[in-house]
């Protein structure tokens, strides 16, 4: 996981529920940037050091800040084998005990979740991101995942170095930096990967601390929603395989640029 200066105050809660999974992961990362670009300012882990020191949490300190997708790219390096089980996570948010176990039962999938949006029109026909419901069998495919529940990936659906993703990454938009679950979505678009939601067994559950400051994509500033970003990476040809998005939205999105 990654965080900005202002929730890292936050992040023992979020990491205790992960070491107290029943299914307790081989390793939990912490990715701190030098110095937040969202917030302008330097991160300080002094008042939460003693808190996370029993935790066995490796904290990788002065990285880039390359948005919420930091808590994907060192692990791209740290993580190389194929086969290994990438759980991304938000560090504003406590895990039930189950979540790691069940997300684990879906790891045939290889990107699998209990939280992802789909994209429909909205009132005066503006295109807006909505959770999607799962199927009657138990698993959808879904636009993106959402990490807030919890996101599984298997490492071999990334590419082999996170200078690679980092490459691809200054290809998309500016405003793209700040919608990590739209991005990895687009991203596994492009791979042919597809996305899936699956229904959370008991024990899985998730508690977002809504006091923490709003991620950017979620305030009132247009630019920053999922909806501007996704027309733009549709644009630019991701979400188009087959299944990934209605044909009613391609057929509109279609038009549309037709008419840029």
């Amino acid at each position: 996981m990654t965080t900005i200066p202002s929730r890292i105050g936050g992040i023992p809660r979020t990491v205790r529920s992960l070491v107290a999974q029943v299914e307790r992961p081989d390793a939990i990362y912490l990715h701190v940037p030098a110095h937040s670009v969202r917030e302008d300012r330097p991160y300080d882990l002094g008042p939460i050091e003693s808190e996370l020191s029993g935790c066995r949490v490796t904290v990788l300190l002065g990285l880039p800040d390359d948005g919420p997708i930091t808590k994907l790219l060192p692990l791209l390096d740290a993580e190389r084998a194929p086969g290994t089980l990438l759980v991304l996570a938000d560090d504003d948010t406590e895990y039930g005990p189950l979540n790691l176990r069940n997300l684990y039962e879906h790891r045939r999938l290889r990107a699998a979740g209990f939280s992802g949006r789909d994209f429909v029109l909205g009132p005066g026909g503006r295109l807006d991101s909505l959770p999607h419901r799962v199927g009657a069998n138990g698993v959808s495919r879904v636009a993106f995942l959402e990490g807030i529940s919890g996101a599984l990936y298997e490492r071999s659906v990334f590419p082999a170095s996170a200078q690679e993703l980092r490459d691809w990454l200054r290809t998309l938009p500016s405003e793209a930096r700040y919608n990590d679950d739209i991005v990895i979505g687009a991203y596994l678009s492009h791979r042919g990967v597809k996305r899936h939601l699956v229904t959370p067994r008991k024990g899985s559950y998730w508690i977002h601390d809504n006091e923490a400051p709003l991620a950017l994509s979620q305030t009132g500033n247009l630019q920053w929603r999922n909806s501007y970003v996704f027309e733009a990476l549709y644009r630019m040809g991701y979400y188009r395989e087959r299944g990934a998005i209605s044909r009613r939205i391609a057929r509109i999105l279609g038009a549309s640029s037709r008419h840029d």
